[in-house]
């Protein structure tokens, strides 16, 4: 969706598009390293609620 929003009408060719894909997906990736290396113990908790662990549920 962000891509499209990007593209605001022009027409990529595929392989536009899938570099702007890796991109996006490369600066996302970046952002979410950076916050579990800044907040580790919050990140580990949203990791294992992602993972789907139900260790601490009572």
């Amino acid at each position: 969706m962000l891509l499209a929003a990007l593209s605001a009408g022009k027409r990529l060719s595929p392989s536009a598009v899938a570099l702007s894909g890796i991109g996006i997906s490369a600066i996302f990736t970046a952002g979410i390293q950076y916050l579990t290396v800044k907040h580790a113990s919050d990140a580990n908790t949203a990791l294992l609620w992602l993972a789907g662990s139900l260790w601490e549920r009572g």
